[in-house]
């Protein structure tokens, strides 16, 4: 996928909106990171973020942060927000870090969704895959964001 100019909102600077940065910034897209947080609170994320070229637009969810993006993508521990329904709505595609992610993989994907047992489970396939000796990563919402 293209992202070349194509202004995204982040919403959630943990490691996983870091994460998302880094890829975004790679791909040449322009770059805004929205959290409830104020910048103090963020600390080195939000030098990071900034450092990358990203703008930082935070302290709360106001659909008008929303207006502008092409594209919003969602980090994992963000709660379902009006603002991003609202987006939806008016046609904004809004998708998760790890779909985000999976555009730019070509190698077979293991994905694990429910209420509970997902890390376990999520470890238990990581070591299987290793076992095999072929290159495996175990992460996303687990460690290190895909």
């Amino acid at each position: 996928m293209e992202l070349a100019g194509t202004r995204v909102t982040v919403v959630g600077l943990g490691q996983s909106g870091l994460a998302v940065v880094r890829l975004l910034k790679s791909k040449g897209a322009s770059i805004t990171v929205n959290d409830a947080r104020q910048e103090a609170q963020l600390g080195a994320l939000a030098i990071e973020a900034k450092q990358l070229g990203a703008t930082l637009s935070l302290g709360d969810h106001e659909p008008a942060r929303f207006a502008d993006a092409q594209l919003i993508v969602v980090s994992p521990g963000v709660p379902p927000l009006p603002a991003l329904a609202d987006a939806a709505r008016r046609g904004i595609a809004v998708v998760s870090e790890i779909e985000l992610a999976s555009w730019f993989i070509t190698a077979p994907i293991v994905g694990i969704t429910g209420t509970n047992g997902k890390s376990t489970v999520t470890s238990l396939c990581g070591a299987i895959a290793q076992a095999t000796g072929r290159p495996s990563f175990c992460g996303g919402n687990l460690g290190t964001p895909l």
